[in-house]
């Protein structure tokens, strides 16, 4: 399934949370990446924001829950930087409103000579 716009400013409500989770969860140093999928991604129109699910809470907001694959670092703290960054970045694209609960999960570790070796 190919991306989804990647302008936060497109789109419907979910997309466009789903977009600022996934930029701010990937603006941390102790994320390698997210964990995509069908069942961990936001779809609207064929395409996707992979690793991050957002769906009616039904009170009007929207539920967000972002699927990390983290590096061996002090998880809770991870947890709490991520869902600050979610937060900070839904408000400054004035989402705020939309907004209901947040959940960030390690769907996996991968330690740092796990990692692609960047090319010479």
């Amino acid at each position: 399934m190919p991306d989804a716009p990647t302008d936060a400013s497109e789109g419907s409500v979910r997309v466009r949370l789903a977009h600022v989770a996934r930029r701010a969860a990937l603006c941390d140093a102790g994320v390698v990446d997210l964990a995509g999928g069908p069942l961990r991604s936001t779809a609207q129109g064929g395409r996707a924001v992979e690793g991050v699910v957002v769906a009616a809470q039904g009170d009007g907001c929207h539920e967000l829950t972002v699927h990390l694959i983290a590096r061996p670092v002090a998880l809770a703290e991870l947890g709490r930087r991520v869902r600050a960054g979610v937060l900070a970045g839904v408000e400054a694209a004035g989402l705020m409103g939309e907004l209901g609960a947040v959940h960030v999960t390690v769907a996996g570790l991968l330690a740092d000579e796990q990692l692609p070796k960047p090319a010479a």
